[in-house]
């Protein structure tokens, strides 16, 4: 795999807080349009991160997992 860019590395990054905060926020505390804008910022954080030859952007298994609540 070749190294990922600054700015991959720097969505990545904002991707990962994106999902710290949505796990953060308490489900009570949640609206759906809260929930749906913060997966929503995640998606496209992660879309503007540039494929590899392997087929998967940097830190996919990362932030799926983050997402997930596993982080």
């Amino acid at each position: 795999m070749s190294k990922p860019s600054k700015r991959d590395m720097l969505l990545h990054s904002v991707s990962l807080q994106v999902a710290a905060i949505f796990h953060t926020i308490s489900v009570e505390d949640m609206s759906e349009d809260i929930k749906d804008d913060l997966i929503t910022a995640y998606r496209c954080l992660r879309r503007h991160i540039a494929i590899a030859p392997d087929g998967k952007r940097f830190g996919a298994t990362e932030g799926y997992r983050a997402m997930q609540g596993d982080i």
